[in-house]
This record gives structure tokens, C-alpha cells and sequence, in this order.
């Protein structure tokens, strides 16, 4: 969750501004350094609006737009042709019609036997179905790359040392120190999900395509979501190894009363040389950081990350243990636009696709649809790149 300003905020700010500065200019007493001090500051705020209308319209358009967002090939530089999200929904609602005997969808793998279908997803609509599912997701807020690869697994090169540099004389031969590469893989996995739709709904919403596609798009989101954070395989922030651990406030924890935890965690990424692109926190905890109030009057706590986004998902528990507690929650920290990587599989009518169920519930005029597709999660710099608080972080009330 990022604190920047609306565009609402920011235009009535620079409107009286702008009023202000011309009654300096137009004053009797003309002052110039209050007329420049003025002036600076809408230009100032001018940058900001232009710079938060510019990313408001990237998310417009990587929602609501003509084209997915562009995704490319691992190890390559070219970008992926996709097609308007329009044309994934509607290949979407001709699936849904097929099943009833209507529509006009290519049944690539029909299983005689069950009356089931597998319908592969065509390649120029697989990168908007990935843009529909990383956009609902944790990934797509923080911004992880996404990257197609064409195999279930596919090596990389994770640097886990750098070269030496020095400064040498004009002159001087230079020592050479290679770079210490490991060879890891990027394994993908399957994530599914169905929904069960009847006769009268596909007659009734299925000019609606979101209708079907959402609950399943949401659903593996959610799913890959809880991986990134607690996964074993692939491997999520919980379990890697070689990351920094800040302890709350003591074995057993207390309530938030500032940032410094924040700090704590922000001065050792700094100390290794590492970027922090945002923190990640439970609902929960975001709340409590962002009631927290003045030593003197009931006003918001200043943050002084606050050009650090706080983001929230609900697969950050807040039931771990610490000491004898079993109310803990945690705070990740980290580069997660360099640090991570989500490849997912490409190119195979096996990598992407939506599967039929017409028999089991033929009965009833209904039909199951699940849709299916392969992922994985990279660490490419290390893992070592991620660090965290652990500690109680208790609710201020309950919540009913």
C-alpha cells in the first residue's frame, strides 16, 4: 500500500497554491523571494501530478486496456506478441458456450470417455491470461518480473559473488577477479482452479466473460501468492536460507510504538548494499503502523520510509510463535522487482490451459471449468537478499 498523494489531493493543493502566488504577484508590497519560494512549489507539485496521473493511467491501461501488458522470453530480448484483453474474454465466453453445445472453440483434446474437453490456450492470448492472474496477485504489487520460459525447468546462473574493483594507476595492469556464479533451477508447478456454472447462468451472464474468469484467475493468484510468502516448493520468503532476522520488541513482543524496527531492518539491507522496494506486512500490522499516533496529540506518527511502499496481503500469518506466544506476525523487506523472478510456461499446449467437465453434472445442466496453468519462483541474486521482522504485533481492538 503506497502513501502517495491522490491526484484530488495534489490539485487542490497546487490550486491555492496558485492562488497565493497571485495575490503575491498582484500585492502592494511585492516580494520577490515569497513570489519565487511560491512559484517553486507549484512546479514542484505540477512534477508530482504528472508523475501520478502517468502511473494512474499505467494501471488503467494494464486493467482496462487495448493490449496485456508485454512479457518476454527468458534469456532473450524480444517481447511476446499478446492480444486485447477483450479477445481472452471472449475466447472465454465461446468455451463457456460450448459447453452447451454452442460456440465455435477448437476442443484440442477431447476425452471421449468423461465428455471432457482440454482446450489449450492459443499463444497469442497466454500472456494476457498471465497479466489477468499477476495483476490480481501479491507479484504484481511488488512488481516481480515476469518472465516465459519453454521448458518445466530451466537453469540460470545465480551470481553469489562479485568481482573485485579497485582504482589502478595510469598504466598499471589490472587484476582480474572473476565472478562466482552456482547454477540453480527454476522449476515450474501447476496451479488449478474451477468454478461450477449452470445452464441459466450461461444464459443470463456470459456476456459477462469476467464473471467466469475471475473467481479462477483470483483463486490460483491467492494460491501462488501463499507460496511466494510460505512455500516450500517453489520456495517462498519463510523458507529461504541465508536471510536477516530482527526480533520485535523481545522474546514475546509488544504492541508497535514507532518505526524503528522499520529502521533496523531498512539499515541492514543498506549496510549489504541492497535496495529495499517495499515492505511487506499483514493487514493487520499495516493497520497498527498506521494508527500509530504522536507522544503529544492523536495525530498519525510521521513514517520516515515513506518513499518505501507497505504492502499488505493476507498470506503473511499472524499465527506464528516466538517464545511462549503464538500470536507473532512478520515484516519482509527486501528488492523484490530485481530479486525475484516468476517464469512461467510457455509454448507447450500442456503450459496453459482450460479444462471442461461435462458429464458429472450433466444431469443437473451445469458444467465445471477449470482453469490451469505452470509457474515458478526465482531468486536469480541470492538468498540472501530478504530480511524480516518476527515478533507480536498484537491487534489495537478486536474486530468483529
Amino acid at each position: 500500500m503506497n502513501d502517495r498523494r491522490t491526484v484530488q489531493e495534489i490539485v487542490e493543493e497546487r490550486g491555492k497554491l496558485l492562488r497565493d502566488a497571485k495575490k503575491a504577484i498582484n500585492a502592494e508590497k511585492y516580494d520577490q523571494e515569497k513570489v519565487d519560494k511560491l512559484l517553486s512549489e507549484v512546479d514542484r507539485l505540477t512534477k508530482e501530478l504528472k508523475l501520478v496521473e502517468s502511473e494512474q493511467q499505467k494501471m488503467v491501461m494494464s486493467l482496462e486496456g487495448d493490449k496485456a501488458p508485454e512479457m518476454r522470453i527468458y534469456g532473450e530480448t524480444k517481447t511476446l506478441k499478446s492480444a486485447p484483453v477483450g479477445d481472452l474474454e471472449q475466447w472465454i465466453s465461446d468455451i463457456v458456450k460450448s459447453a452447451f453445445g454452442r460456440g465455435g472453440v477448437q476442443n484440442r483434446d477431447v476425452l471421449e470417455g468423461s465428455g471432457s474437453g482440454q482446450y489449450a490456450v492459443p499463444a497469442v492470448l497466454s500472456n494476457t491470461l498471465i497479466s489477468y492472474i499477476t495483476e490480481r496477485s501479491l507479484l504484481g504489487r511488488l512488481g516481480v518480473s515476469n518472465v516465459a520460459v519453454s521448458t518445466d525447468t530451466t537453469t540460470y546462473a545465480q551470481v553469489s559473488a562479485l568481482p573485485t574493483a579497485d582504482v589502478i594507476a595510469e598504466g598499471a595492469e589490472l587484476t582480474e577477479t572473476d565472478p562466482t556464479f552456482t547454477p540453480r533451477t527454476l522449476q515450474t508447478y501447476s496451479y488449478r482452479a474451477g468454478t461450477i456454472i449452470s445452464q441459466e447462468f450461461e444464459e443470463d451472464s456470459i456476456a459477462n466473460p469476467q464473471n467466469v474468469i475471475e473467481p479462477i484467475v483470483q483463486s490460483i493468484a491467492q494460491n501462488i501468492d501463499s507460496d511466494f510468502i510460505n512455500g516450500a516448493a517453489p520456495l517462498g520468503l519463510n523458507a529461504m536460507t541465508g536471510t536477516f532476522l530482527r526480533l520485535h520488541l523481545g522474546e514475546n513482543g509488544a504492541a508497535l510504538t514507532g518505526y524503528e524496527e522499520l529502521g533496523a531492518l531498512w539499515q541492514k539491507a543498506r549496510e549489504l548494499n541492497i535496495d529495499l522496494s517495499a515492505f511487506v506486512m499483514s493487514p493487520r500490522t499495516l493497520k497498527e503502523y498506521k494508527l500509530l499516533e504522536t507522544a503529544t496529540e492523536e495525530v498519525p506518527k510521521p513514517n520516515p520510509f515513506n518513499d518505501i511502499p507497505m504492502v499488505e496481503t493476507n498470506m503473511v500469518l499472524n499465527a506464528e510463535t516466538e517464545g511462549s506466544s503464538t500470536n507473532c506476525t512478520r515484516v519482509y523487506a527486501g528488492d523484490f522487482k530485481r530479486g525475484v523472478l516468476a517464469g512461467w510456461r510457455y509454448g507447450s499446449a500442456n503450459a496453459m490451459k482450460f479444462l471442461l467437465d461435462r458429464s458429472t453434472l450433466a444431469e443437473f445442466g451445469k458444467v465445471r471449468i477449470y482453469g490451469y496453468c505452470r509457474m515458478g519462483l526465482a531468486h536469480p541474486y541470492g538468498n540472501g537478499i530478504f530480511g524480516y521482522i518476527k515478533g507480536v504485533i498484537p491487534p489495537s481492538g478486536a474486530i468483529t
